[in-house]
Formats: C-alpha cells, structure tokens, sequence
C-alpha cells in the first residue's frame, strides 16, 4: 500500500492528491501532491502529514502518478497537469445569487440615438 496515490477528502470538502508514505492502525500518512505557482507545475510536498483511514474518498490502484492520466513526469520530482486550466483559478458556479438583474449598457445610449 506504500506509495499508492489516493484522495483524501477533508471535513470541509477539499480534496487533495496524495501519496501513501505508510499506513497505520487507524491512519494514513501520506504526502500531498503541491502546486509550485513559480514554474506552474505539481510535486509531492516534502511534509508528510497524518489522515485517518476513513477519510479516504479514492484509490488509484497505482504508485505512479502518471498512471493517473491527469499528470505526465517532467523530471524527477515534477508533474504538468494534463488539465490545462489554471489551479490558482476559482471557476464561477453562478450560485452565489449576486446578479442583481439589471441590465447596464456598456454604451452611452445617446451617442446612438437617432433624432
């Protein structure tokens, strides 16, 4: 199970790509997979932190992280997303209810206005 690459889903509902460095009774600890915003690629975070067994939401059954099919090995340690989006960008699901309705022209109207 050492080395395996799971998701690990937090009590606020992030999840994060991890590694399994070893497993425990009641825990894993494992590495997460981190995004350095300075060359725009992934590594796996030379912190190792402890999840319990339970918080588990994935299995990869594979130790390598290109196996995965969202990641492809650039040198030893770093990864580019297969995914082309931004990591640091937060998509709008347009439920935040802060569209007022109103319709604003981004015109002066009367510039246009035949007489």
């Amino acid at each position: 199970m050492e080395d395996q690459i799971i998701d690990i889903e937090y009590e606020d509902g992030t999840v994060d790509l991890c590694k399994i460095i070893s497993q425990h009774e009641d825990c894993y600890i494992v590495k997460s997979l981190v995004y350095d915003p300075d060359i725009y690629m992934y590594k796996f975070s030379h912190y190792t932190h402890q999840v319990p067994l339970e918080s588990v939401s994935g299995f990869y059954d594979t130790t390598s992280l290109e196996n995965t099919g969202q990641y492809i090995k650039v040198d030893s340690v770093h990864y580019k997303s297969i995914d082309d989006s931004d990591p640091e960008y937060e998509y709008d699901t347009g439920t935040s209810g802060s569209d007022s309705g109103s319709e604003i022209s981004l015109y002066d109207e009367q510039d246009y206005e035949h007489e």
